[in-house]
């Protein structure tokens, strides 16, 4: 697994790890995507990505499935190390304004962005946080 995600509320929380993600991972979550898209139910995004994060036909797939998402015009916050916001991060900014690209450390601004507040902000950082760790811990086993 290179990256996990998880909704909160109406919330999508996306990790991406190092590696691009395999064809059959993507193809699960543009599905699970996609639904929520086209159903309303997702209403805001928050993306952590430490390295890489989909190749260019996946990104070109997510986009294909993303009109909703564009129409809608789904705010979405991306943190990234800097000088990478690159990819489906750039990708989606073309589509609409709502998008904004933070520091990997700006998780504040991140969720301001996303206008999350109290119970609802805490639960999103919560999770974040968990699956980071999760993600964490897939790419590097335990020592025997």
């Amino acid at each position: 697994m290179s990256f996990l995600y998880e909704y909160v509320g109406t919330t999508c929380v996306i990790v991406h790890g190092e590696s691009v993600p395999g064809d059959d991972e993507w193809d699960v979550f543009l599905g699970v995507f996609g639904k929520h898209a086209a159903a309303g139910t997702m209403q805001k995004v928050l993306v952590f990505k430490e390295g890489s994060g989909p190749n260019p036909r996946q990104r070109a797939r997510f986009l294909e499935v993303a009109k909703e998402y564009f129409r809608r015009s789904v705010p979405t916050a991306v943190l990234c190390p800097p000088g990478q916001p690159e990819g489906v991060s750039t990708a989606v900014g073309w589509f609409h304004q709502r998008h904004a690209t933070y520091g990997l450390n700006e998780l504040t601004k991140a969720l301001d962005f996303l206008e999350l507040h109290g119970k609802e902000r805490d639960e999103v950082a919560d999770r974040l946080a968990s699956l980071r760790e999760r993600l964490s811990k897939i790419r590097r086993p335990p020592p025997r």
